[in-house]
């Protein structure tokens, strides 16, 4: 029995526990690392919710160099972005005026994607089977993990700004 639980826990969820038993940290500690509650923490760790890219790009640098690349693929930044990426930021006013259109865009995207969550989670408890709840949460952790990847990206585009 235990052992069909803890094949049910994602990767990045052992992932998660793993960096924090590393760093020794209790759940608390690890929490407040990454602005966030122990319940949350408590959460990742289950495999019940996934943290924010946010959250992934801290692991990351709290990690060693060659685990901290996990958490930052789970962000969705890989090795080969980060060797394409230029380090200049934006020179012209034009090239500043489209990076702050596309990161406008992209706030956007990722706050109806939000209101969408809320009024789609408002109705889970009306879904009246298991198959289609299951369903639900496929397409609720797909938007969310996009959503995730959104918001990592506009992070990345403020720097070139």
């Amino acid at each position: 029995m235990l052992m069909a639980s803890l094949a049910s826990v994602p990767q990045w969820s052992r992932n998660i526990k793993s960096l924090r038993a590393e760093l020794r940290l209790s759940q608390s500690e690890f929490g407040k690392r990454l602005n966030c509650s122990a319940m949350s923490v408590s959460r990742w760790e289950q495999g019940e919710q996934p943290p924010s890219a946010a959250c992934y790009l801290a692991m990351g640098k709290m990690a060693d160099s060659s685990f901290g690349w996990v958490f930052w693929n789970l962000a969705g930044i890989t090795e080969n972005d980060v060797q394409r990426m230029s380090i200049q930021k934006a020179r012209t006013k034009k090239e500043r005026r489209d990076f702050s259109a596309a990161i406008t865009l992209l706030e956007v995207e990722v706050a109806r994607s939000e209101a969408r969550a809320k009024r789609r989670d408002a109705l889970f408890q009306d879904i009246p089977t298991q198959e289609l709840r299951r369903q639900y949460k496929t397409i609720a952790t797909a938007e969310a993990n996009f959503a995730r990847i959104v918001a990592s990206h506009i992070q990345m585009l403020k720097g070139f700004v």
